[in-house]
Order: C-alpha cells, then sequence, then structure tokens
C-alpha cells in the first residue's frame, strides 16, 4: 500500500512516455526497420538531442562520433535505444521537482550501474541488464518527487519496481530492480539478471576508499564469489574511462 500512495501522488515521472511505447509497437513487428525507429525518435527532439548525447558518450565505447540516430540506432541496438528513451524520458521529467544537482548525481550512476552490468550479464541478457541498470533510481526519483511521511521507511528499489509493474514492463527487469539491494530474496535460479544488476549498482556506488557492498551469500549461493576481482576490475576501468 505505501508504494502504491507514493506512485499515486508523484505528479513528474509516473507517466509512461509515448515514444517508448512506440517504440516497443516497433519491435512486436517483425517488419520494422530503422528508419522507423529513427522517425519515432526524431519527432522528439529533446530526447534525440540527449541520446546522441549519451550514445557519444564515454559510457558506451562508440567508435566513432555519434552524429545521427540512425547511427545510435545501429550501433546501440533497438533495445538499447528503447532503454535510453525510457530513461531519459523519466530524467526529463524528474527536473521539475528534484535538485539539478541530484539529478546529475542519479543519472550517472545510473548509467555506470547500467554500463556495467550490460559487462557483467550473459550475453543473452546484456540488453536487458542495461535497462534494469538505467531503471535501478527510479524509486528514488519518485520518493524525491512525492516525499513520503518523515515515519516512513520506503525501500527505493520496491517503489520502483511497483511503478514499474504498472507500467507492464517484463517481470524480469521489475524483479532485477525491486531486488537489487536485496538479491538473496530471490529464491528461484533464474537469477542472472538480479546477480549482474546487483553486482553494478554495488560497484557503482563505490569510492576509491570504501568496499563495494555485495551481498557475499548471494554470491556464494549462486558459485559467483571467484569473479569479483574481476567485475571490480571493470569498474574501476570504467571510472577511468568516463572521468
Amino acid at each position: 500500500p505505501e508504494p502504491q500512495a507514493l506512485v499515486g501522488r508523484c505528479e513528474h515521472v509516473v507517466m509512461v512516455p509515448r515514444t517508448y511505447a512506440q517504440l516497443t509497437r516497433l519491435l512486436d513487428s517483425e517488419h520494422a526497420g530503422t528508419d522507423q525507429y529513427v522517425e519515432v525518435i526524431e519527432r522528439d527532439p529533446g530526447l534525440a538531442a540527449r541520446m546522441l548525447q549519451l550514445a557519444g558518450s564515454a559510457f558506451f565505447g562508440v567508435p566513432r562520433p555519434v552524429t545521427t540516430i540512425a547511427a545510435a540506432v545501429t550501433y546501440l541496438g533497438t533495445e538499447i535505444v528503447r532503454g535510453l528513451a525510457l530513461a531519459v524520458h523519466v530524467f526529463t521529467r524528474a527536473r521539475t521537482s528534484v535538485p539539478r544537482a541530484r539529478l546529475e548525481q542519479l543519472e550517472r550512476r545510473a548509467l555506470m550501474t547500467a554500463t556495467l552490468a550490460r559487462r557483467i550479464a550473459a550475453p543473452a541478457q546484456a540488453d536487458s541488464a542495461f535497462i534494469a541498470g538505467m531503471l535501478t533510481v527510479i524509486g528514488e526519483l519518485v520518493i524525491l518527487d512525492a516525499p513520503p511521511p518523515p515515519t516512513s521507511a520506503l525501500d527505493p528499489a520496491r517503489v520502483g519496481a511497483y511503478l514499474l509493474g504498472t507500467w507492464g514492463l517484463p517481470l524480469e527487469l521489475v524483479e532485477a530492480v525491486g531486488f537489487h539491494r536485496r538479491p538473496s530474496e530471490v529464491q528461484h535460479d533464474g537469477n542472472g539478471l538480479v546477480l549482474a544488476v546487483h553486482v553494478a549498482d554495488a560497484l557503482a556506488r563505490t569510492v576509491a576508499t570504501d568496499p563495494p557492498v555485495v551481498d557475499r551469500a548471494f554470491l556464494e549461493r549462486v558459485g559467483r564469489v571467484a569473479d569479483l576481482p574481476r567485475w571490480q576490475d571493470l569498474g574501476a576501468r570504467l571510472e577511468r574511462e568516463v572521468r
């Protein structure tokens, strides 16, 4: 009930963007081509400009400058472009109520989490891991937009998962966002996406003097503790690339 009430009071970030819905319909079509994706994105000049800016950033490591939406779709892929459309919409809407410095901090952390999650995940889950990583901060944006009562102890991850569920996003994405801070609560074995997003979020929060807050019991349960040093190296390398 608490996340439901909070989302009900949220004024700016709770509406699923029309562009995302249009891109989803294209992805569900067997005959959609790059030109149609480009046309949808270019109808929103603000989205198109921000997507070009992000696609050309160090987070993606595209080998040449990205100067057109067609190039962004070609280099990043339709799934990543759709996820970026959703994330850019959310951050744009949040500008009305969230202080700029805080919004920039959250967006950078989301990009770090998404990029790391994409590199950590199995190839078949890489795009989904990126999208889930971008959306890990959505609950924090909701709370900033519609603050809960002072006595409330709402979990931002659960708030975000509730909102994504109302938008009809795939269950695996909702689950990865909802449990990315407490992965041990996921009891089934199909938890590769949760693993990638959890580790990526922990590493994205890390500062130079602090160890990442990784759920080692969960890593032991899924047999991936030995991979943690490699993932930490990935995080440190990405931090240097985007500095």
